[in-house]
């Protein structure tokens, strides 16, 4: 059960991350001036996507503490970088990110070694 609670971790950031990239994208690039600086933080703040992926964050958080309570924690916080995976796949997918050759080999590193660290 609490390999389901570390998905759960896992499948939660990176829906945050990829729902605020979304989002963020859509509204351009951060104003130079205070004011509307103000305005586009407030924007954004108030978006149901962002709030969502706040609530995700949140959600998060408690899986991580009820995997906590079901797994050492050098068996589970390795298995948490598989978001890094899922998000770095994600932004070529979706928003036409770079996918380079060394971005292949730190993803292909990443899970080598949580499968080498979940050996021991």
């Amino acid at each position: 059960m609490g390999y389901f609670f570390i998905f759960l971790v896992v499948f939660l950031t990176a829906y945050s991350q990829l729902i605020i990239k979304w989002q963020l994208s859509i509204r351009g690039q951060f104003p130079d001036f205070w004011d509307d600086q103000i305005r586009f933080v407030f924007r954004l703040m108030v978006s149901p996507w962002v709030i969502s992926a706040f609530l995700a964050g949140c959600l998060s958080f408690v899986a991580w503490a009820v995997a906590l309570t079901k797994l050492d924690l050098t068996r589970a916080y390795p298995l948490t970088t598989l978001s890094f995976v899922i998000v770095m796949l994600s932004g070529a997918l979706l928003f036409h990110e770079s996918l380079t050759i060394f971005k292949l080999l730190g993803m292909t590193l990443i899970i080598v070694g949580i499968a080498v660290a979940s050996q021991g």
